[in-house]
């Protein structure tokens, strides 16, 4: 027998990490310019995540992240098919710390006097250059949380290292609010939004619908070898397979 589903990407795209339980509840809403049509919602209650995508008008991802439990489950939805997929809790995408290199070293950052306010939080401006980009990010220290701890994504990958410096600095100031990022040789504008709602979280909010089929792995491999005699495991690993791929 040989497969392997593509679940590791959906991780990596959609992971979120909890080092240790969270006080914050209730719910944040990103969007940037970079995929406008895709919205991240994530609502925090403690130790428990949920985050949701719809990916369009068919197609739903939800990632349910439990620390006590240390599991994590993604749901996917398309059109009348539900399957999911668990896992033991991944810690989320590693990045190498380079606050302390020489990329870090020709980042100029500089915490302005200028304040407003997004929502019901203050906020200051921080200015933020390299020689490759520039960037504006409106911080709140109002909550005390960072972008990074639901959004590890945030901070880019390590193979451009100007961008993951400036974006770790900018983390570093509080609570990201608003962040808009241009680079100098393209002039590419980068913009990210952050909406946040506290409130309370029913823990009905991190439940799983019944109508889901949710398989771990030892349940992917039996459903596989069931599908091979059995008609209706068949159809149900065909659409696991439409689900979530394979190669």
């Amino acid at each position: 027998m040989k497969y392997s589903v593509q679940l590791l990407l959906c991780l990596l795209v959609l992971n979120v990490s909890f080092v240790q339980a969270q006080s914050f509840e209730g719910m944040l809403t990103l969007t940037t310019s970079t995929a406008p049509d895709k919205i991240p919602v994530m609502t925090i209650k403690g130790d428990k995540s949920v985050l949701e995508i719809r990916m369009d008008s068919i197609q739903t991802i939800k990632l349910i992240k439990d620390l006590g439990a240390e599991t994590v489950t993604i749901l996917r939805t398309k059109k009348d098919l539900k399957y999911g997929y668990r896992t033991a809790n991944s810690a989320g995408p590693e990045f190498t710390d380079q606050l302390a290199s020489p990329a870090a070293a020709k980042v100029e950052v500089i915490i302005t006097q200028q304040e407003k306010y997004i929502g019901q939080y203050r906020c200051v401006k921080v200015n933020l250059t390299s020689p490759d980009v520039e960037a504006e990010a409106w911080v709140t220290k109002d909550l005390d949380i960072k972008l990074s701890t639901y959004f590890p994504q945030f901070f880019g990958s390590d193979a451009n290292a100007d961008l993951a410096v400036i974006r770790q600095l900018a983390d570093q100031e509080g609570l990201i609010l608003n962040y808009q990022e241009t680079h100098k040789r393209d002039t590419t504008v980068t913009l990210i939004d952050v909406l946040v709602e506290e409130k309370d979280i029913s823990i009905d909010a991190f439940a799983i619908d019944p109508g889901f089929l949710v398989l771990d792995e030892e349940g992917i491999k039996r459903l596989y070898e069931q599908a091979q005699s059995d008609p209706v495991k068949k159809k149900q690993w065909e659409e696991f397979h439409e689900i979530f791929g394979s190669k």
